[in-house]
């Protein structure tokens, strides 16, 4: 899928592109032509954020994640495999340091070295 994100200054968190499966988390399916803030999570500063085909993940500046999109593979993390239209914190065990997505697939780094 062809789309985009980026993280403001200010850690606000904008997407654009192809919306398939809910992947730019505007609570929808639509794709956008332009930068759009994520209003779910407008008061959430980011620190970084990655696509992959159908999903994304987001690492907050207080180490938590977020994901939102196509769950089919578990590649959300959030204990199930439906999809997400908006972005959802994880429960998770530690704070993570760094965060990726790939395909089908979503990697995060422990503070305290962990691989997930």
């Amino acid at each position: 899928d062809n789309a985009s994100c980026a993280i403001s200054n200010k850690g606000e968190l904008f997407t654009w592109g192809a919306g398939g499966n809910g992947k730019l988390g505007h609570g929808n399916t639509r794709s956008y032509n332009e930068p759009e803030l994520v209003k779910e999570v407008k008061d959430v500063p980011f620190l970084q954020v990655s696509m992959g085909t159908h999903h994304t993940v987001a690492l907050t500046e207080t180490r938590q994640l977020y994901a939102w999109g196509a769950g089919h593979h578990g590649e959300l993390g959030t204990g199930n495999r439906r999809r997400q239209l908006k972005p959802v914190p994880l429960n998770l065990r530690e704070k993570m340091s760094c965060v990726l997505a790939s395909e089908e697939i979503s990697f995060a780094i422990s503070m305290s070295g962990v691989l997930y």
